[in-house]
């Protein structure tokens, strides 16, 4: 398989976020000839574009659109695809008019801007972004898998992105040795009750071997025939 950065190099550095296939930018972004593009300012909007082709959404564009060069609709339509990625994942079921907002689609006036999600939706699922179902009647999309995106390192306001990925991490990993614990807990006791059921066991079988012993042999002592020569 042709490696990322070989694959956007060849259909160039500027086409890379058009090319369907690909919804991660990270492998890219960490190139160092792709680096060198933030440092040249004929070249610092198209950065800024694959920057946030990797971790924005289409609000982020819309808050200043000056920084980045004018999308073409295909770009615009990846944009809002891999927006609606970064929505699905935080939640399962989207409503119609709450994509509609994040994906600036209220001004739309030339066409129905239902259909136009919904036709962003349905490429989205055919390009494997995310899978799910259309409910029209609810006006919904229930959300069953998506795929994942590029993590930032600072958020928009400058804060560190990961130190909330980390702390999540290593609270799972915390509950996740305490489920272990537990489990520990529970096996070792399951084994005592069962070495303390085997030992009961034996007792009331030794115990019932010696009370037929008594009975058999009381049996016997009374079965005995009587001496008459005493008579």
């Amino acid at each position: 398989m042709e490696a990322l950065p070989e694959r956007c190099s060849s259909t160039g550095r500027r086409d890379a976020h058009r090319i369907k296939v690909i919804s991660v930018f990270g492998e890219l972004l960490a190139t160092p000839a792709i680096r060198a593009l933030a440092e040249h300012d004929p070249s610092a909007p198209y950065y800024r574009l694959l920057c946030l082709f990797a971790t924005g959404t289409w609000q982020d564009y819309a808050a200043n659109p000056n920084i980045y060069p004018a999308l073409t609709p295909q770009q615009a339509a990846k944009l809002r695809q891999l927006t609606i990625v970064s929505l699905a994942d935080a939640r399962r079921v989207l409503s119609y008019s709450d994509m509609e907002s994040a994906l600036g689609l209220e001004a739309t006036t030339d066409a129905s801007t239902t259909r136009i999600l919904e036709d962003l939706i349905i490429d989205g699922i055919y390009q494997s972004l995310f899978a799910g179902r259309l409910d029209g009647m609810a006006q919904e999309f229930h959300v069953d898998s998506v795929t994942a995106r590029d993590v930032p390192h600072t958020t928009h306001d400058g804060h560190d992105a990961l130190a909330p990925l980390l702390a999540e991490l290593t609270a799972w990993s915390q509950r996740a040795d305490d489920a272990l614990h537990t489990l520990d807990e529970r096996i070792a006791s399951l084994h005592d009750d069962r070495a303390r059921s085997a030992h009961q066991k034996q007792s009331d079988h030794d115990a019932l071997v010696h009370a037929v012993a008594d009975v058999y042999a009381s049996a016997k002592s009374t079965d005995e025939p009587m001496d008459l020569s005493r008579a």
